[in-house]
């Protein structure tokens, strides 16, 4: 009873879930087709419906896709009309219908030029890269892929070049420059820890290093890569790389023999492809299903391989032929078939032979690609060093630029110091004279005409104070020698150099001697001054 619920109940959400998804669908349809809404409106319900349903119903969006076009035509939307054909070239790339992708992607990129726009130039090479990576046209794919660097590197924008240096990594991957693409993949994933938004992005790069880890037979860190990349698909259902997860994943539990879990990997992936009517997607979880029956059922499993050769052409790749030979070949092998084990021998030698003589003009684009990303390397430390010289010479500039102004400074303050000594000197010249003046005028106007001496009594009363004794004995020794210094003040009076400078700072006080230099000169200029009778100071 319990069971019955469960199942009910997953019915029940599972109806409710498909009529939810209906209504939007519904909705959203009603806007863009109601022509009284206004443009933005009908856009951003074309934009919502392509954003949810583009990787999980690409059939129907690729129909709105086109509705999408026309409408953008009908309003002369030049930018509109670039996104409706970037979103079919990539709907159809992802269905591997190249030619289709090819066709929107150039038209795409005409109405880019025409818009001026470097950085949408930028995603339709990136993305015409993408085609040329799925075709083997490795050394196209790879200059597309640094010419989008270019621009978005220009434009700062760390996605676009994290996306392009994750391609570069994964042409390196395919012709089997793995030490290469991990490099680049080790930039890619650098450039995207300061990206936003970057999860998707993320997902592929773990996807590319699993591929390497499984190439190199390192099966456990294949896993671990394909199922963190596989937890970050899920979140969006992006079931055009979920499948992708599914199948690697599936090859990886094979190789380690856990054959139920690769069964439900490999059922899980052929249910996805089927829902995407991606063919080549479709052939490929076929066969790996045949290689898991063939540990359980050989018989059967060599039937389901016979009705995948019937369902194959011309047009699919060489490896997916090589497998289904080489299966075939160890099958009837087995069978003890031997007339046609020996018949898929043979086809299996040809198109290994056509395989090991592409990959040997891979050896070619292998050297080819390395050199041009030792060139690229060279062409940026060449950059690099040029900004260091740049740099090396605005510093040098800046340097010369300090030392002459430092030199200005100090020859400005050399002539100001001059000017400043030769006012002062000037100044002191000055007061000496007028101290001579004095003194010669005191003299003629005294009743001893011999001699001027100066008056304590008087300078007491212009002080207001009497002085102390040190104060006027240094005050003496400076009426006799105006310039004396502190050093023979002191010898002459008794005291020391210290007690010198207290009584002088004292004096300039009592005396109100502003000068900054030549005090003594300016104390004994006032003192005199005040010692004179005739004049009022």
């Amino acid at each position: 009873m319990k069971k019955l619920n469960l199942t009910l109940a997953i019915f029940i959400f599972i109806i409710s879930k498909s009529i939810c998804s209906n209504t939007l669908k519904d909705s959203l349809r009603l806007t863009w087709e109601n022509e009284e809404k206004i443009d933005s409106i009908r856009f951003n319900a074309l934009d919502e419906y392509h954003s949810i349903y583009s990787h999980v119903m690409p059939d129907s969006v690729l129909i709105t896709l086109d509705y999408y076009y026309d409408l953008a035509k009908r309003k002369k939307a030049i930018r509109q009309i670039y996104r409706a054909l970037l979103r079919k070239g990539n709907i159809y790339r992802l269905q591997y219908k190249f030619e289709e992708a090819i066709k929107n992607y150039q038209e795409a990129e005409i109405y880019a030029e025409r818009m001026n726009n470097s950085r949408l130039q930028a995603l339709i090479h990136g993305n015409l890269g993408n085609v040329y990576l799925y075709q083997r046209k490795y050394f196209e794919a790879i200059q597309l892929y640094n010419k989008a660097k270019k621009i978005f590197i220009e434009d700062g924008d760390l996605e676009g070049e994290g996306r392009m240096l994750l391609s570069i990594g994964a042409v390196n991957s395919s012709i089997g420059n793995n030490d290469l693409a991990l490099i680049h993949y080790q930039e890619s994933l650098t450039i995207y820890e300061k990206a936003e938004n970057s999860e998707h992005s993320l997902a592929i790069l773990s996807m590319n290093v699993g591929f390497i880890h499984f190439n190199k037979e390192s099966y456990k860190d294949a896993e671990r890569y394909f199922n963190r990349a596989l937890r970050l698909l899920q979140t969006k259902n992006d079931k055009f790389f979920i499948k992708d997860c599914f199948h690697s994943l599936g090859q990886i539990k094979l190789e380690l023999n856990e054959i139920e879990a690769a069964y439900a990997y490999a059922h899980k992936s052929l249910l996805i492809n089927q829902d995407l009517d991606t063919r080549e997607g479709i052939i490929a979880s076929l066969i790996l299903l045949a290689k898991i029956d063939y540990s359980r059922n050989r018989d059967k499993a060599i039937t389901e391989m016979e009705g995948i050769l019937k369902q194959t052409s011309k047009s699919s790749t060489f490896e997916i032929q090589k497998e289904i030979y080489e299966f075939l070949w160890y099958g009837y092998k087995s069978q003890e078939k031997w007339r046609l084990s020996l018949k898929m021998h043979e086809l299996f030698l040809s198109y290994s032979d056509s395989i090991k003589d592409s990959k040997n003009s891979f050896s070619v684009v292998r050297e080819v690609v390395k050199n041009e990303y030792e060139a690229k390397l060279f062409e940026s430390q060449l950059e690099n060093e040029q900004e260091q010289d740049k740099l090396k010479l605005h510093q040098f500039k800046k340097i010369v630029l300090i030392i002459f102004i430092a030199i200005l400074s100090l020859l400005a303050l050399i002539y100001f110091t001059i000017v400043k000594d030769k006012k002062n000197t000037a100044r002191k010249n000055l007061l000496l004279n007028e101290i001579k003046q004095l003194k010669n005028i005191g003299i003629k106007s005294l009743s001893n005409p011999n001699t001027f001496k100066l008056s304590k009594d008087k300078i007491d009363v212009y002080l207001n104070k009497a002085l102390n004794d040190t104060d006027w004995t240094i005050l003496l020794i400076l009426f006799e020698n105006p310039v004396a210094t502190n050093k023979e003040i002191a010898e002459k009076s008794f005291l020391s150099v210290d007690g010198v400078k207290s009584s002088l700072s004292r004096m300039y006080v009592y005396f109100e001697i502003n000068e900054t230099k030549y005090k003594k000169v300016a104390l004994l200029h006032k003192a005199i001054k005040a010692s004179n009778t005739f004049e009022e100071i």
